[in-house]
Parts: structure tokens; C-alpha cells; sequence
């Protein structure tokens, strides 16, 4: 799965497209060695937030990897009482007596984005359109550059191919232009 993030990640940058790959705050997908080189040839960042700096009602701790690292100049840090979290998780001993955990009351709405995460993309975005040209344009002609290479990198190429399991993507993107 992450190859095939990795290579929808560089589609969308080549296009021109600005993504931003959301991840909780215990993922490990930074140390996939495919995704350490993606983020090495587009000079993506790790960014960690908080969505209750986004006016949401958890803290729920998340990384952003993207180019574009403004995310931190639009938040707002929560105010308000902190003495009040809420229920996220519930830890309790089942009938056997063993440890168990389940959603808490509070938890179906922490998965929801609040408003003002989506508005700070916006304006990120809408912010760097050149920079994003920019990329897409060098990104195409360091692949112009390299392609001629392909068979030197077989194996690499072979192992992103076959990690990313592209072909329900692509079938899907085919579909949608008839």
C-alpha cells in the first residue's frame, strides 16, 4: 500500500497537483524505505498537528507529509478549559479477566475533519500554485532524464510495481475518462 501511496503521490505532483498525505501520529510509514525516497525527490516534509488547533473537539495528534509546510502559520491553538478531554477510548476487564479496549462516546466524532483544517488547506494551496507548477515541471524533466535509465533500475522498478498493486487504480482512472 504505501508504494502505491508513493505513486499516486508523484501523479499528483507531476500534474501539478497539491497532496498532502494524512497519517495518525503513530505511523511508521516514514520509515518504509520507498516512501523515505519519495520524500527525498519531492523534498516532502513531516508536520505534526493537533485538529483541536483546527477547531476540533480532540487533540488527536496527526502528521501531514506534504512540499508545503505553512500548515503550522494557520493554526490556532485551542483555548478554552483542557480539564474537560473527551472520551476517546473505554479500558475495561471482560467476564475472563482480561484487558480489553473499545470506542469510546466521543470517538465516530474525532474522525471527521473539522472546518477550519479544510479552510487552512485551502488557503495553502491557493498560496503556492506557482510553486506547485514549478515542481511538477522539474519533476517531468528529471523523469525525461531518467527514463532512458529504466533498465539499469529494473529491480526497483519491479519492486514498486509490484508493491503498489496499481491495476484497481488504474481501471478505476480509465472508467472515469469514457
Amino acid at each position: 500500500m504505501t508504494a502505491r501511496v508513493c505513486i499516486l503521490l508523484l501523479l499528483a505532483a507531476t500534474r501539478g497537483v497539491w497532496s498532502i498525505l494524512e497519517q495518525p501520529s503513530t505511523s511508521l510509514m516514514h520509515l518504509h524505505p520507498t516512501f523515505q525516497r519519495v520524500m527525498a525527490m519531492m523534498n516532502i516534509r513531516r508536520l505534526g498537528i493537533r485538529m483541536s488547533d483546527f477547531g476540533g473537539a480532540s487533540r488527536k495528534s496527526t502528521l501531514l507529509y506534504s512540499k508545503i509546510d505553512q500548515m503550522l502559520a494557520e493554526r490556532r491553538p485551542a483555548t478554552g478549559p483542557t480539564d474537560q478531554q473527551p472520551q476517546m477510548t473505554i479500558r475495561y476487564i471482560d467476564g475472563s479477566g482480561k484487558n480489553r479496549c473499545k470506542g469510546g462516546a466521543d470517538l465516530k466524532a474525532s474522525q471527521h475533519y473539522p472546518k477550519g483544517f479544510g479552510k487552512a488547506l485551502s488557503r495553502v494551496r491557493s498560496r503556492n500554485q506557482q510553486a506547485l507548477r514549478r515542481q511538477a515541471k522539474r519533476l517531468l524533466k528529471l523523469a525525461s532524464r531518467t527514463q532512458h535509465n529504466v533498465d539499469e533500475r529494473t529491480t526497483v522498478n519491479a519492486h514498486w510495481m509490484k508493491h503498489a498493486n496499481l491495476g484497481p487504480v488504474l481501471s478505476y482512472l480509465a472508467a472515469r475518462t469514457r
